[in-house]
């Protein structure tokens, strides 16, 4: 069960779509979480305790959800692809970070104050090009005689982590420390994202290059005919404990007078080493493909022809795999 329960954390938060803390939690520092924030702050309280929790943040420089679908009167909202795809940005990046505290303690005691945590995290951020999505939306009939640049990124980790801090108060200034030990469920990260597609105006094939690399670890594999696979079902919990790292949060809070201080914090300041699994897959070079209709896109595809599209294309890429450990920040 937590095989599943892992990837799905991990895929919730790429399909949601690096991350950011609660932005309200400088709002709010009487909250046990503050503190993940700036190892600095107390919670004012002698001892806390931090039953199960779980919080998320998403932000985009994209359209909003009222600028891409449209009420029809009847309540229902429509997705319009012509105004979607018109609202989209050159570079286009999606965020996104869950997180799950299980569960935290902390205690004040004189000046010094010591907290514990144990929590999962999934920190993704997506980044796409529009003209990757004008390919979709509209084939390559409009653009023929022309290269498109349309390699996405990607940058993905699910881990765990157990953190142990202290912060102390001298005088006005209080300064703190938290050291993470972490776990990694699972990670996807392009290193290198460069593809671009031309559309032969005689006979509409498309030429594709590409020099893409991803570094991948636990859900993701390449078969024996270069295909790209996720298998879940290969996930133990014990291959986490093989993908160690560790990372700190650095804070410091000073007060000026009793209503006003400044404080200040650097936070994730470490890496995993991921070795579970752990493999570089890459394309590189040219291939040709015979494309979608002039009149193409989304609204001429269907189950059958968009299966085909996907198999063409990862045969099209045609993926090499070079096994070995790698680190993420």
């Amino acid at each position: 069960m937590f095989k599943y329960f892992a990837f799905f954390l991990f895929f919730f938060g790429c399909f949601f779509a690096q991350a950011q803390q609660e932005v309200s939690l400088p709002m709010m520092l009487d909250i046990p979480n503050s503190v993940r924030f700036n190892p600095a702050w107390t919670t004012g309280y002698k001892w806390t305790v931090s039953l199960p929790s779980i919080s998320q943040n998403f932000s985009s420089n994209g359209p909003s959800v009222d600028q891409l679908f449209e009420d029809n009167g009847n309540g229902n909202y429509i997705l319009h692809v012509d105004q979607a795809v018109a609202q989209l940005k050159e570079d286009n990046l999606i965020s996104n970070i869950t997180k799950i505290e299980v569960l935290g303690l902390s205690h004040q005691w004189k000046k010094s104050f010591f907290h514990i945590n144990f929590g999962v995290r999934t920190n993704v951020g997506v980044s796409f090009k529009k003209a990757l999505a004008e390919l979709a939306a509209f084939g390559n009939g409009p653009y023929v005689g022309q290269t498109l640049e349309i390699g996405p990124s990607i940058d993905a980790q699910a881990f765990t982590e157990i953190g142990v801090g202290y912060s102390h108060q001298i005088g006005s200034l209080r300064v703190g420390a938290t050291v993470k030990f972490l776990n990694g469920l699972a990670s996807a990260t392009t290193t290198k994202s460069k593809i671009s597609v031309y559309t032969d105006p005689e006979y509409y094939q498309l030429t594709a290059t590409s020099d893409y690399e991803l570094q991948s670890s636990s859900f993701i594999s390449l078969d024996s005919l270069g295909k790209i696979n996720l298998s879940p079902e290969n996930f133990t919990p014990q291959m986490a404990l093989k993908n160690g790292g560790t990372a700190f949060d650095l804070g410091l809070d000073y007060k000026i007078t009793d209503r006003l201080s400044v404080s200040a914090s650097a936070i994730d300041l470490g890496s995993i080493l991921w070795k579970e699994n752990a493999q570089t897959l890459t394309s590189k070079g040219s291939f040709t493909y015979d494309g979608l209709a002039a009149d193409g896109g989304l609204s001429a595809i269907d189950s059958t022809s968009l299966t085909d599209l996907v198999d063409s294309v990862q045969n099209i890429f045609n993926f090499s795999q070079k096994t070995g450990e790698f680190k993420t920040p």
